[in-house]
């Protein structure tokens, strides 16, 4: 693991990306479950899609225009998933975090789509 912050060479909207990510995670969410997505021009909101139950919960990380996201986006989960990326530094941007700060919105968006986290998950 290094001593430097990876995170700090990230685009914020992909930190936000992976803070919804790991959020909708620790509620019981399987992985498989969970897409990143852009949309097209002209807006290119940068989204993460919860899909369970035949329900989608799209919630929006950011806006970001370059042709590289997808290549952004794998290389921050492979550093995360290969335990590259301090515990600490990750915690750090997740309190900052959007999901974080409005929790209680972001569980309440996930209701009002009819969907439940997994049981016993919470």
């Amino acid at each position: 693991m290094a001593d430097e912050n990876l995170l700090t060479s990230f685009h914020p909207v992909f930190l936000e990306a992976l803070s919804v990510h790991e959020a909708l995670r620790k509620l019981g969410f399987a992985s498989a479950q969970i897409y990143m997505h852009r949309n097209p021009a002209p807006r290119f909101d940068v989204v993460v899609v919860l899909k369970h139950r035949g329900k989608q919960l799209v919630t929006t990380a950011g806006v970001y225009s370059g042709d590289d996201w997808q290549e952004q986006w794998t290389k921050l989960v492979h550093l995360f998933n290969g335990n590259q990326i301090k515990e600490s530094d990750f915690w750090d941007v997740y309190e900052k975090s959007w999901v974080n700060e409005h929790r209680i919105e972001f569980l309440t968006a996930m209701e009002m789509k009819g969907i439940s986290p997994p049981l016993g998950s919470v």
